[in-house]
């Protein structure tokens, strides 16, 4: 073989060595692009689907707290019914005591029907007893 007729055929093999390895690498950065793609779009789906999981979490808990809300506004007023309940039945067990003092009950029978203690009856009787005022004979 020729030198002249060498070196022009050797630069057309390497043009087409090099053509191909070109190709060959293009096909797998086309593989690759395409490999991301798909593992983008896989995420994008993952995404998404987290991003309704949350919305909904979001709006449980929203109604989970207003329930709560109305509940302690329940409970605040049901605790102040049963405040004043209690300190009308406390009036009418202390009027009752009162009552019953002045006839001349005694303290025990007093405490069993008022449901205040012994030592409460005695000690509004004292009290009962000073602020009356005395009767001389």
């Amino acid at each position: 073989m020729d030198l002249d007729l060498f070196i022009p055929v050797m630069a057309i093999a390497l043009a087409v060595f090099a053509c191909a390895i070109s190709l060959v690498g293009a096909r797998q950065a086309r593989a690759e692009v395409m490999a991301l793609r798909e593992q983008y779009l896989k995420l994008a789906r993952q995404l998404q689907a987290m991003e309704k999981k949350t919305a909904t979490m979001i709006s449980g808990s929203l109604g989970m707290g207003q329930r709560i809300m109305a509940l302690e506004k329940k409970l605040r007023e049901v605790s102040d019914q049963q405040h004043h309940y209690n300190a009308a039945e406390s009036d009418f067990s202390y009027s009752q005591a009162h009552t019953m003092i002045d006839q001349g009950v005694d303290a025990s029978t007093v405490a069993a029907n008022t449901g205040l203690t012994v030592s409460e009856i005695e000690l509004m009787e004292l009290l009962h007893k000073t602020s009356r005022p005395a009767v001389y004979e």
